[in-house]
This record gives structure tokens, C-alpha cells and sequence, in this order.
């Protein structure tokens, strides 16, 4: 008698900004809060690191007279597909969520709690941020300047998703299939921690479309890295299927097959 396999769990691992929401948690808080910050934002960007420079744009922000409140209430009304609520209500039946981002604790934790998602997810890695007893909002970021990961792929000094993919599955797995769902170049990384069996999904019109798709143009609006580069030798590591989709509606469909087509096997 042949015993059945038992299937381990399937791990969904989400980068947030342009890819759960449909916009940049950072840039999205000046351009509704503070429009001159906005403006300063692209004049700093690429001589200041990006975290640090959220961190001093915030206490800039807090001594112009913007409360806490109304930064959590700007965060609540980010843009966010119906549809991509409903991709991650399905998914969870299926598969453990987790998100990488770049983004901040407070910014992730009050729009998933915005939509009735926070349970749906096991663990949020990103930069921790908190109000100080002012009301300021200080954010750090997640790996410290005192201990730099030394990645080779191109990611950002504060984050290696790669990194922290792998240390999530070393404590959490083994999974039999892996799926990362991102849009930008620091979602290279753990795109190059996965095997044959498992899938990068891109959304199509951001970086990660582009390393992964030479015919795949950039069109969504964000700002030129002139600090980070990615070897062609890092795009060539990635060895996963790789299904592109566009917006909300097509990632929910995209999962559905992914998911659907690993549980019978193909």
C-alpha cells in the first residue's frame, strides 16, 4: 500500500506598495499631506537613503502642524483594488501570506486594517515606525547602517527581501511551492531564491516587468534609482515561472490558476 504524500503548505509572499496597493505608501503621504515635502522628496532622493529620508521628511511634516491622526487618516484612503482584497481572502484558503516591503509598520498596519485584511496575513517584514509620545512618526530601517547585508543583487542597504524570504522559510517551512508577487527592483532578490517549481508574478509596468521582460516597458509614474544597479548576471539566477499581470482583478486570476494548477499538479 503506497502511502499518500502528505502536501506541505504553499507560501505567498507579497511585496506592498504597487503591489497590494495601488500606489507608494511614501511618496503618496506627501503628495496628500504636504505637496512642498513631495517636492523635496525628489530633490533629496538618491543623496539621502530613501528610509532615512522618510524618517526626516515625517519630522519635517509633524513640525509643519500635521497630526498623527491625520496621517493615519491619509493611509486609510490609499488607493486599493476590491479585487486584490478578494485575491487575498482566496489565497488564504490555500497558501500562508506574509508581505516584504519597504514601506513601514505603521503605513502596512493601518491600510490592511483599513480593509479588513491584517488576519490574513502571518507576518509583515518591513521598516518599524512608531508615534513618539509627540505624535511624530520616526521610522528606521529594518537592517541597520551598523550591519549591511552585502547583497549582490542590487537590493536596497535598509532591506534584503531575499534575505528575509529565506529566513522566513528556515523558520516557518519547508513549503512545497513558493509564489512572490512584487513590482520593483528590490523584489529581485528573493525572485532569485526560488526554484523551477515555483512563481515570480510581476506586475507588468514597474521594474521587476522590465529585468524579467526585455519588451516589458516601465510606464508606472516613480523615481530613477541613480544609486543601484542589477548585473544581467542577477536577472539570469531567476529560474521560477514567471506570470505577469496588470491590476487587481488579473492578480486574483493569476493566483487562482497558480494555486489551482500546483494543487493538481502541474
Amino acid at each position: 500500500m503506497t502511502a499518500q504524500k502528505t502536501l506541505k503548505p504553499f507560501l505567498i509572499a507579497f511585496d506592498f506598495d504597487w503591489t497590494l496597493i495601488d500606489e507608494d505608501s511614501d511618496r503618496y503621504i506627501f503628495s496628500t499631506l504636504s505637496p512642498p515635502l513631495l517636492k523635496k522628496l525628489y530633490e533629496l532622493h538618491g543623496t539621502v537613503q530613501w528610509t532615512d529620508l522618510m524618517a526626516q521628511l515625517h519630522e519635517e511634516m509633524f513640525l509643519s502642524g500635521v497630526s498623527a491622526q491625520e496621517v493615519l487618516e491619509a493611509w486609510r484612503g490609499i488607493p486599493f483594488n476590491p479585487a486584490t482584497a478578494k485575491a487575498i481572502t482566496k489565497a488564504t484558503a490555500h497558501a500562508k501570506l506574509i508581505i516584504l516591503s519597504d514601506s513601514n509598520t505603521v503605513a502596512i498596519k493601518e491600510i490592511l486594517e483599513t480593509h479588513a485584511l491584517t488576519p490574513h496575513f502571518d507576518t509583515i517584514i518591513t521598516n518599524p515606525a512608531h508615534f513618539d509620545s509627540t505624535g511624530c512618526l520616526l521610522v528606521h530601517r529594518l537592517i541597520p547602517p551598523t550591519t549591511p547585508h552585502s547583497c549582490p543583487n542590487g537590493c536596497a542597504v535598509n532591506i534584503c527581501k531575499g534575505q528575509a524570504l529565506m529566513e522566513y522559510i528556515h523558520t516557518h517551512g519547508p513549503f512545497d511551492h513558493i509564489i512572490y508577487v512584487g513590482d520593483g527592483r528590490n523584489d529581485l532578490c528573493p525572485a532569485t531564491k526560488l526554484s523551477s517549481t515555483d512563481y515570480v508574478l510581476p506586475r507588468t509596468g514597474h521594474a521587476l516587468a522590465s529585468l524579467l521582460s526585455p519588451t516589458s516597458p516601465v510606464t508606472s509614474p516613480g523615481l530613477p534609482d541613480p544609486v543601484r544597479s542589477v548585473p544581467d548576471s542577477v536577472v539570469r539566477k531567476v529560474c521560477a515561472r514567471v506570470v505577469f499581470w496588470k491590476d487587481g482583478g488579473e492578480l486574483e486570476r493569476v493566483l487562482d490558476e497558480v494555486l489551482g494548477g500546483v494543487q493538481d499538479g502541474v
